[in-house]
C-alpha cells in the first residue's frame, strides 16, 4: 500500500513537472522555424537589459542597434578578460557586467585550468530553463514510464571552494539550482537521493549513503549523471558493501563514521525509514552467494533486477565520454541511454531530444556565435569573425561564442562542436572536445583536438579498443628531461601485444611531430619520444582518473573525461608497465608541477 502512494505522489509530481515545462518547450519548438530571428531577439533583449551596466556604458549599448554594431563594439574574448570586472563584482559592487544583481560566483569545475568563477543572477538561471524545460518535456511526453517513477539526478559531494575573498556567495552547492526553486522543490519530491547527501565530505561515506537510498528505492526510473564513470564508480563497493546496507534499509537506519557531522547525521537519519519488505527482495538478490554465482561486474541482468522499473539514462555520450558508455551497457544491456547535451558553467548550448542524432542548438536561452574550425587543430585565438547559428553547416568544426543574461559579452567558451543535422532550422550538434585543454611543459602546445585525432587513426590501424587511454607527461629526474606517455587499459593485458604497442608509439611520435612546437622540442632535447605505459590494475584506470582528480578538488560528478592531460606524474597512480623501454624507470612528478 505504501509503495502505491508512493507512485501516486511521484506521478502527480512528474506530471506537474511537465505542465512546468510547457511553455518553454513550445516557445523553442516554434523558434526552431526561424532561428534567425529567435537569436536577434535574445541578443536584444539581453543589450537592453543590460545598458545600464559598466560593461554596458564603456561598449554603447545604448546606441546598438543589431547584430553588425554588437559585433563591432564588443570584440571576442576569453575569461582572462572578465577577470577585472568579476573582482569587482566579488567585491560586493553591483551593475558592473549586468545590471540584475548577481546573486552568487558560481566556480567552473577547473578540468583543464584553475576554477574560473562565474556570476550568477535572476537572468542567467532563465536562460537555463530556457533550454533545461524542453529536454525535461521532450523525455516526460515521449518516454511516460518516466512519469510513474524516480529520479536519481547526480549530487557530488560539495568541493570547498575558495571564495577569493568575495562579499557574496560563492558556489550554489547542488544541481538543483540550476531548475529554480519551484521546479527544486518538485524534485525534491521525485528523487531518489536526497541533496542532502552532498553535504558529505568523505568519499566513501558518500558513496555508501548515496548507495543506500538507491538501493532502497524499488521505483527509480531515470538516471542523470554527468560522466558515465561515476556512475560505474558508485556501483563499484555494491557487492562489498552490500550485506550492511540491508541491514540498514532492514532497520531504518543508515552507517557513517562515528567522527560525522552530528548535525549532519541527524538529517540523514531523518530520511531513513524501515522496510523489511525492500531488504528481503535485495538480499534475494545480493545475497553473497548469488553474487559469487553471477559477479556483479560480470552480469548483464543484475543490476536490472535491483532497479526493475530503470527505464533511461542520460550521461556524457560525445567525444571521449563514449568509450566509458560500454561500460554502463555492460551493467544495463536493455536500458535506453541518452548522451547528453553541452551545459557548462557559463550557460547552456545545447540538450538532447529523444530520435535526433545529436543536441539540439538553445537556440532561446543565450546568442550564439561560431568560429568555424579546420578539420585539424589550429591557434586560431586571434580570428574575429564569426558566424551567426542560422548559417552553421552540416558536417563543420566550430569554437563556441556565446552571449549571455549572466553577463559574459561574445565569450570564447573554448569548447569544439561539429553540426551533425537540424531540427527544421535549429542546429544539431555533438561535442568533439576542449578547445583550452593544452599540454605545455616545455612549450610544446600540444592540444586535446588533434591528440585525440591521432590517436583514433593509430587504434584504428593496429585493430585496438582500449578501455580507458590518456596522453600526459612524465619527468625523468636523471636527464632533467619530459616526455609524454601513452597511459593505455586493453580488455586483455596479453605480453604478446607489445611489438604492436611498441609500433603504435613510434607511429605517434610521428604524427605528434606534426605539430611544429612539439617536434622543435623534441629536436632541443627538451622531451624525449613518447612512450607506452600498459595499466595492469585490479581497479579500473578510469576510476583511478576519476578518484585522483577528486582528491585533487575537483567536483566528482563533474570530472569531464580526457584524452589529453597537462598534470605531471599519472604513472604515480596507474599500476602498470612502460613498453619496451629500460630508462624511463627513474621516472618522478616534478617536485611543485605534479599531481
Amino acid at each position: 500500500m505504501g509503495n502505491m502512494i508512493r507512485k501516486v505522489q511521484l506521478f502527480f509530481a512528474n506530471f506537474f513537472w511537465l505542465l512546468l515545462s510547457v511553455r518553454r518547450s513550445y516557445c523553442f519548438r516554434a523558434s526552431t522555424f526561424d532561428v534567425e530571428k529567435a537569436q536577434k531577439k535574445v541578443l536584444l533583449r539581453i543589450i537592453k537589459r543590460n545598458r545600464g551596466s559598466v560593461f554596458g556604458k564603456e561598449h554603447g549599448f545604448a546606441s546598438l542597434g543589431g547584430i553588425a554594431d554588437y559585433q563591432a563594439r564588443v570584440g571576442v574574448r576569453t575569461y582572462d578578460l572578465y577577470k577585472g570586472y568579476i573582482d569587482c563584482i566579488a567585491e560586493g559592487r553591483q551593475e558592473i557586467l549586468t545590471s540584475d544583481p548577481v546573486l552568487l560566483l558560481e566556480p567552473s569545475s577547473g578540468s583543464t585550468a584553475g576554477p574560473k568563477y562565474i556570476p550568477y543572477n535572476l537572468r542567467l538561471y532563465e536562460e537555463f530553463k530556457n533550454g533545461l524545460s524542453p529536454w525535461i518535456f521532450d523525455l516526460l511526453s515521449k518516454r511516460k514510464r518516466l512519469l510513474l517513477g524516480s529520479a536519481y539526478w547526480s549530487i557530488s559531494p560539495i568541493t570547498k571552494a575558495d571564495n577569493k575573498g568575495s562579499t557574496i556567495p560563492v558556489g550554489f552547492g547542488d544541481d538543483a539550482a540550476y531548475f529554480g526553486k519551484l521546479p527544486g522543490r518538485l524534485l525534491n519530491t521525485i528523487l531518489s537521493v536526497p541533496f542532502l547527501v552532498s553535504r558529505i565530505e568523505d568519499g566513501e561515506s558518500y558513496k555508501y549513503v548515496t548507495l543506500y537510498f538507491l538501493l532502497r528505492d524499488r521505483n527509480l526510473a531515470f538516471i542523470s549523471v554527468w560522466n558515465p564513470s561515476f556512475l560505474m564508480l558508485l556501483l563499484e563497493p555494491l557487492e562489498k558493501w552490500s550485506l550492511q546496507l540491508i541491514k540498514d534499509i532492514e532497520r531504518g537506519t543508515v552507517t557513517l563514521p562515528e567522527n560525522s557531522n552530528a548535525g549532519l547525521k541527524e538529517a540523514l537519519i531523518k530520511k531513513c525509514y524501515r522496510d523489511r519488505k525492500r531488504a528481503e527482495e535485495l538480499r534475494r538478490i545480493l545475497a553473497h552467494d548469488y553474487a559469487q554465482e553471477t559477479g556483479i561486474t560480470g552480469t548483464k541482468t543484475m543490476c536490472e533486477r535491483i532497479w526493475p522499473n530503470l527505464s533511461l539514462i542520460s550521461c556524457w555520450g560525445d567525444s571521449h565520454a563514449a568509450l566509458h558508455v560500454n561500460e554502463i551497457r555492460r551493467l544495463f544491456p536493455n536500458i535506453e541511454i541518452q548522451p547528453k547535451g553541452l551545459l557548462a558553467t557559463e550557460g547552456i548550448v545545447s540538450f538532447p531530444l529523444i530520435g535526433e542524432s545529436g543536441a539540439a542548438l538553445s537556440i532561446r536561452s543565450h546568442f550564439f556565435e561560431f568560429i568555424e574550425l579546420k578539420d585539424r587543430y589550429e591557434n586560431s585565438t586571434d580570428a574575429v569573425y564569426t558566424k551567426l547559428a542560422h548559417q552553421l553547416e552540416k558536417g563543420k568544426l566550430y569554437s563556441i561564442v556565446m552571449t549571455t543574461g549572466g553577463g559574459l559579452y561574445r565569450y570564447r567558451l573554448q569548447d569544439i562542436i561539429q553540426v551533425v543535422g537540424y531540427k527544421n532550422q535549429c542546429p544539431l550538434a555533438r561535442f568533439i572536445s576542449k578547445e583550452s585543454n593544452i599540454s605545455d611543459v616545455a612549450g610544446e602546445k600540444l592540444n586535446e583536438f588533434h591528440v585525440a585525432a591521432i590517436l583514433k587513426e593509430a587504434f584504428n590501424k593496429y585493430s585496438l579498443e582500449p578501455v580507458f587511454f590518456l596522453l600526459a607527461p612524465e619527468r625523468v629526474v636523471k636527464k632533467q628531461a619530459y616526455f609524454y606517455a601513452l597511459f593505455l587499459e586493453l580488455k586483455e593485458n596479453n605480453p604478446g601485444y607489445d611489438h604492436c604497442l611498441f609500433s603504435l608509439a613510434q607511429d605517434l611520435e610521428k604524427r605528434l611531430e606534426e605539430n611544429y612546437h612539439y617536434a622543435h622540442c623534441i629536436n632541443l632535447g627538451q622531451l624525449l619520444s613518447v612512450k607506452l605505459f600498459v595499466v595492469n590494475s585490479q581497479i579500473p584506470a578510469a576510476h583511478i582518473y576519476v578518484n585522483t582528480c577528486r582528491e585533487k578538488g575537483q567536483k566528482l560528478g563533474n570530472i569531464k573525461p580526457s584524452v589529453l592531460s597537462s598534470r605531471i606524474g599519472w604513472s604515480e597512480y596507474f599500476e602498470g608497465r612502460f613498453i619496451g623501454e629500460s630508462d624511463v624507470q627513474g621516472v618522478y612528478t616534478c617536485v611543485g608541477q605534479g599531481l
